[in-house]
């Protein structure tokens, strides 16, 4: 076991909004690797390049909406929202998923898109009563 992390587990918390089971095992077994990896993440979700953040964050949307992954589509949604994205550019994320591999690409990632703007409360009165 590598004592020397470069990563901690309450900064990639921070940063990521989450620490997931397999990034604190990576940080305390193998920080080497967990660094690599994340500097990679780095440079692919938080590097303005040719595709602004905003967009590739509309990407993982759509990508993780299509494998299923649903509970990790709500920081993508939040990470989305932060980096100035409509709920409608979310939903036509969504769509575009559906188109390619289902229904419940688009259903699921809308009830998590709904989870998430009510607990931030950023859902209006008139649409919450239409979800109730």
């Amino acid at each position: 076991m590598h004592n020397s992390n470069r990563y901690g587990e309450e900064e990639i918390r921070k940063k990521r909004g989450y620490l997931h089971v397999a990034h604190s095992f990576l940080i305390s077994n193998d920080p080497e690797y967990f660094s690599k990896y994340e500097q990679l993440y780095d440079v692919t979700m938080n590097t303005n390049s040719v595709l602004s953040i905003k967009v590739r964050e509309l990407i993982a949307i759509a990508l993780l909406a299509s494998r299923g992954q649903y509970d990790a589509l709500k920081l993508h949604i939040k990470r989305a929202l932060d980096n100035n994205a409509s709920v409608s550019e979310i939903i036509e994320s969504l769509k575009i998923a559906m188109f390619y591999v289902g229904a419940p690409s688009l259903m699921y990632g809308i009830e998590k898109l709904i989870e998430y703007l009510r607990e931030k409360n950023m859902i209006d009165e008139k649409t919450l009563s239409l979800l109730s």
